[in-house]
């Protein structure tokens, strides 16, 4: 059982083995879909788990969805896995609009809960306490279940350096799409951003990059940026050529389209990304990746991408350099095809069905 805002995103020999059980209303607490601990929705969420004989709950969220999960699981003797999706702590400061107020709600709420502290961990240089406390509350989720898996080998050695004896295993995330056959790159470089308009994700530094790009070269390109969010009004104002052009954003259906149009992918997170589902995804497509965030190098970092500095004229730098060899361009899609398996859902489910079938065991010795 999955608790959180994911999906399966494929199952070799097709959907026989995933049973869709149908959702139920919780009480919430405000316009985010925060869930309010009250018993009631415990015993909803303890309720509905009896009745469909799991195994073991994988949690893929640390807010409070995932706590009602936990503890609904602790209850009926149910082993949790738990899926550390983001480094938020590295950037609360830019998410929200009052990480203070924010992170002293998650904190006690936490601690009110869980009639628990949080754990007593060493603060970073320089982590603000918003920070700090967002670490501690991930942190504090992996203490709850019986294992923690982590997309990226990154993450796993900065949790394992906070945590020692943490259970834990790397399971990269998957890709999946229906459509097999690979397009081959347009014959003008073109380039693609997709995601949330965001602070943690960059997008003006994204514009600003291709600003610069379009007064470095006469030669033709184009590029398509999709995405809203709270920079939305920031992103336009930040465009100043003609090769951009920003779109709305799209469902999860037409991503595969729209990098089949595309020479690469760009992505401009800097110290926030855990492994973006986006790279998974573009290398499933056959398209390579311009990145600037030296962490997210799996299945990057030996051709299927270009790596660059975080700037805005380093990113810049980096498109250029594919614009006025294209051949590059060409290189990077085989590497990513080639590379494509290592976020296959049969790769994935190879990893991760062993670390199910080691608690469902101990769920049935119980």
């Amino acid at each position: 059982m999955l608790i959180g805002n994911f999906a399966v995103l494929g199952v070799i020999g097709g959907s026989k083995n995933i049973n869709r059980v149908t959702s139920f209303k919780l009480i919430e607490i405000d316009q985010h879909r925060a869930v309010s601990p009250r018993s009631k929705n415990l015993q909803t969420v303890i309720k509905y788990l009896k009745t469909l004989h799991i195994d073991v709950a994988h949690i893929q969220t640390e807010f409070s969805l995932a706590h009602i999960g936990i503890k609904a699981a602790k209850a009926c003797q149910i082993p949790t896995v738990y899926t550390v999706h983001t480094l938020i702590w590295q950037q609360v400061d830019k998410i929200y609009k009052l990480p203070y107020v924010a992170s002293i709600i998650a904190k006690y709420g936490y601690e009110i809960f869980w009639n628990q502290k949080l754990p007593d961990i060493k603060q970073l240089n320089n982590e603000t306490w918003s920070a700090y406390t967002s670490r501690r509350l991930v942190l504090g989720t992996c203490l709850l279940v019986d294992h923690v898996v982590s997309p990226s080998g990154h993450l796993a050695d900065k949790l394992k350096t906070w945590i020692p004896n943490l259970s834990i295993s790397i399971v990269p995330n998957c890709a999946y799409f229906t459509e097999s056959k690979l397009c081959p790159l347009p014959k003008t470089p073109t380039f693609i951003w997709l995601g949330l308009f965001n602070p943690q994700k960059r997008p003006v530094e994204f514009v600003q990059s291709i600003n610069f790009v379009a007064k470095q070269t006469t030669k033709p390109f184009t590029v398509n940026m999709y995405g809203k969010g709270l920079l939305s009004r920031n992103v336009v104002l930040a465009k100043s050529c003609s090769q951009l052009n920003i779109h709305r954003p799209i469902e999860r259906s037409a991503v595969s389209a729209a990098l089949d149009l595309s020479s690469a992918l760009v992505i401009t997170s800097y110290n926030f990304d855990n492994q973006p589902m986006i790279i998974a995804e573009a290398l499933q497509r056959g398209r390579g990746v311009v990145y600037c965030d030296p962490a997210l190098k799996e299945g990057l970092s030996d051709g299927a991408g270009l790596l660059s500095g975080p700037d805005s004229q380093d990113i810049g730098s980096a498109i250029l350099k594919l614009i006025n060899n294209p051949k590059k361009l060409l290189e990077m899609s085989r590497k990513a095809n080639s590379n494509a398996d290592l976020f296959s859902p049969e790769k994935y489910l190879a990893k991760i069905i062993p670390v199910y079938n080691q608690f469902a065991v101990k769920s049935a010795i119980k």
